[in-house]
């Protein structure tokens, strides 16, 4: 590796760590928080209300309580970056973040697409939250890299 290359390398690393978080970024880590924690808290604590609120189909218990337990860590990783000052402290959940709802807002749709029973408007809640969320953290990681 040439010394032009380690040089670069270690400015960029620099650069990068001395970045700090936006203000527009925290708030959206604050609003991923509140979401996460209120699905997150429904679906460990009580899978039957989303059933029986939701009209969804089916659940089933384990899974959802499972899905609760993911929920509420991203809720506490969201809270952790919200804390946070740095972009080097917050970019790793960012990207973690852009996948995950890519993912869950891809996930959903599919099911509506191939699973008629789904009712429209749960299902369109449950794909377009995740795909807000999606694109504020892509604008983030774009406009702090």
């Amino acid at each position: 590796v040439s010394q032009t290359a380690l040089r670069y390398t270690k400015i960029e690393v620099e650069r990068c760590s001395r970045l700090t978080v936006s203000n527009t970024l925290k708030y959206i880590f604050l609003f991923y928080f509140i979401a996460c924690l209120i699905f997150g808290l429904i679906y460990f604590l009580s899978p039957e209300l989303i059933v029986a609120v939701t009209g969804w189909p089916w659940m089933d218990h384990a899974a959802g309580r499972v899905l609760g337990a993911m929920f509420l860590g991203y809720a506490i990783g969201a809270l952790f970056c919200f804390r946070a000052t740095e972009w080097s402290e917050v970019k790793i959940m960012v990207l973690a973040n852009i996948v995950w709802c890519l993912l869950g807002a891809v996930a959903m749709g599919w099911m509506m697409a191939v699973w008629p029973v789904i009712p429209v408007l749960v299902g369109a809640v449950y794909m377009l939250l995740p795909a807000l969320f999606f694109i504020l953290f892509l604008w983030a990681y774009y406009t702090h890299n």
